[in-house]
């Protein structure tokens, strides 16, 4: 599972919605190192990273983007990023059959 959603809450139009910044003022889309990814895109990263097939928690297969063996991937245009992170901090409410739409609500740097 994809780690770098700390705290995400469902949007409400009742609530005040957050300020939105640049995927790269993130901490967590900065660091993260391996990245799922999907079939189609996988051609277009494969120019910039690595792509791997590896064997999730669960025991299936996932492919992924290995954005770097290091501490931190390295700082690269908007198109080399996996569309996974191209949509922080939005996400899917997870548990629910119904699309619920989420904010992390996570500081940026």
């Amino acid at each position: 599972m994809l780690t770098i959603y700390g705290d995400y809450r469902a949007l409400k139009p009742e609530n005040e919605l957050p300020r939105l910044f640049s995927q790269k003022a993130y901490a967590g889309v900065r660091e993260l190192r391996i990245v799922p990814v999907v079939y189609f895109e996988a051609l277009a990263l494969a120019a910039f990273f690595p792509i791997l097939w590896r064997r999730s928690e669960s025991g299936m297969m996932e492919l992924v983007a290995l954005r770097s063996i290091g501490l931190t991937a390295p700082p690269l245009a908007e198109v080399a990023l996996p569309l996974i992170l191209r949509s922080y901090p939005m996400r899917k409410y997870v548990g629910r059959a119904e699309f619920v739409p989420c904010m992390d609500l996570t500081p940026a740097d």
